[in-house]
């Protein structure tokens, strides 16, 4: 029984060529405003330049609809209540797992400097929720959900699928450290799989924004929690045993709530490879 050959845009070869793609005229841009804005609006014009630019060459490629390649269709409050739990209890088990990292990897611990580190003190923290909050889920969730994983359901099992579109959403942040390319890889997964059991980009989106901008409101909060909105370097501090757990909970617990929201309309509307092959 012959095989058929894989045809849908992108396959994981076009998917990382568009990745570096994007790292390239990101550069190119940021280039380009270097001499007339700050280095924090800098980074944020030239990540969301360099992704306009390979949605406008992409898209056309994909063969369908805004639609169909970024679906934003409304889900349901059991399901968002499931990825809002979710999100807070990865964020905060993330938030001391990166105390370990400060405190037991060396400095720096990374590879590839594609872009320059944002200060924090470079930009208040409107600017930062804005950029980390907003424009860089809707970045990431529409080239990585959207386009790329969409791309590998019509050419992959939805578990390889799924798996291809972490590792490659991972590798994007290895200019940030090792550590980072981990955690990626692991809300690669997450994100995924929210996307193929809700057919829409929202839960990712809220998700991710979640996950982002978390630890920047923490520190708005008239109470302090020990290594979660206090601390960073050089001073390592590690949060309270019954906070990681809460955290352990709240996972547990938002992932189950979600797998039975969506356990009766899961992939209504995402293509799959059963659908291209014989």
């Amino acid at each position: 029984m012959s095989q058929q050959k894989l045809e849908h845009y992108p396959t994981i070869r076009q998917a990382l060529g568009l990745v570096c793609l994007w790292f390239f005229l990101s550069l190119l841009v940021g280039e380009f405003l270097k001499m007339h804005f700050s280095a924090a609006l800098r980074w944020h014009a030239s990540e969301l330049g360099g992704f306009v630019l390979v949605v406008g060459i992409s898209f056309r490629r994909a063969n369908a609809r805004f639609s169909e390649v970024y679906p934003l269709s409304p889900v349901n409050g059991r399901i968002l209540t499931g990825v809002v739990l979710t999100a807070v209890g990865v964020n905060i088990i993330i938030s001391d797992l990166g105390n370990s990292a400060r405190a037991f990897l060396p400095s720096h611990f990374g590879i590839l400097p594609l872009l320059p580190p944002v200060v924090e003190g470079e930009e208040d923290l409107w600017r930062r929720l804005w950029r980390l909050a907003l424009c860089s889920p809707v970045i990431e969730e529409f080239l990585f959900r959207g386009l790329i994983l969409r791309g590998f359901l019509l050419n992959y099992s939805k578990k390889t699928a799924i798996i291809l579109s972490a590792l490659i959403f991972g590798f994007i942040h290895l200019h940030l450290s090792v550590a980072q390319v981990v955690v990626g890889v692991g809300l690669g997964v997450l994100y995924g799989i929210w996307y193929v059991r809700t057919g829409s980009l929202v839960p990712g989106l809220v998700g991710h924004a979640l996950q982002n901008g978390l630890i920047s409101i923490a520190k708005l909060l008239p109470f302090k929690i020990s290594g979660y909105s206090t601390g960073g370097p050089p001073a390592v501090q590690f949060q309270p045993w019954w906070f990681d757990l809460l955290g352990l909970i709240l996972v547990m617990v938002g992932f189950w709530v979600f797998l039975r929201a969506t356990h009766q309309s899961c992939v209504r509307s995402l293509p799959d490879q059963g659908s291209v092959s014989g």
